[in-house]
């Protein structure tokens, strides 16, 4: 009975052999053409993790690099194991924005902050912000981003109002206590405040008077209260107009 699923032994063996003729007279071509794929793909690898490593020794300790660091650990990534990973992108499952936004109020130059991030992580920091960030949480950051060292605004807060600190690098406030018709400093802490902080509500404000130890003189300073529940437990403090702001910058 003819088996019809049967190859030819003949018909096999001799189309092996001239795979391996072909193999063998384009031999060297072959082991050209696979070093040249392989050093295309992982050559440049290399190389980037060579100028990673070789920049993070010669800034060590250097802010935009400090700061390139804390904002890639702000980002929590699937990353697809082996192979995959030059195929596919990380998918970005959660984001600090506290630490972003924190990092924010302290970066002086975003571009060399930025050009620290590509050195060191091979990302484009503007792309990972946007794809870690809702459109709020984005605007917040930018916002945050370009906001001025201090407040430059000369309008007097009135009475009442609610004031944040506006200092992008934070302030140390000192307590104020009413002697009289007028406030003076005790030297004692009232608190630490964070850029954006809420600082206390305005009860006063006044000039700072010539002759200021630190050279405060002509001024506008505020007494600001932050009180427990009912208005029990208050304490006063003093700022000046260019430590705070009656909006959240």
């Amino acid at each position: 009975m003819k088996n019809e699923g049967m190859n030819n032994p003949l018909v096999v063996a001799s189309a092996a052999e001239a795979g391996i003729e072909v193999v063998k007279d384009n031999f060297k071509p072959i082991v050209i053409t696979g070093a040249v794929i392989l050093g295309l793909i992982f050559l440049p690898k290399a190389y980037k993790n060579w100028r990673a490593g070789a920049y993070a020794r010669a800034n060590a300790g250097s802010p935009n690099v400090v700061a390139a660091g804390i904002i890639a650990n702000s980002f929590t990534r699937f990353e697809f194991p082996g192979t995959l990973s030059w195929i596919l992108p990380d998918i970005n499952i959660s984001t600090n924005e506290t630490a972003l936004n924190d990092i924010a109020s302290r970066v002086t130059s975003f571009k060399d902050v930025s050009d620290a991030y590509y050195i060191l992580f091979d990302r484009t920091l503007d792309k990972d912000i946007q794809e870690g960030l809702d459109t709020e949480e984005m605007q917040t950051f930018y916002d945050i981003l370009r906001a001025k060292q201090y407040n430059e605004d000369t309008q007097t807060y009135a009475i009442g109002s609610e004031l944040y600190c506006a200092a992008k690098n934070g302030i140390q406030v000192f307590q104020a206590v009413k002697i009289g018709n007028g406030w003076t400093g005790t030297g004692e802490l009232y608190d630490n405040f964070k850029f954006r902080d809420y600082v206390g509500k305005v009860v006063a404000y006044g000039i700072v008077p010539k002759g200021d130890a630190n050279g405060n003189d002509g001024k506008t300073y505020y007494i600001v209260e932050d009180c427990f529940a009912f208005g029990l437990g208050c304490s006063f403090g003093v700022v000046l107009q260019s430590q705070i702001s009656n909006k959240k910058l």
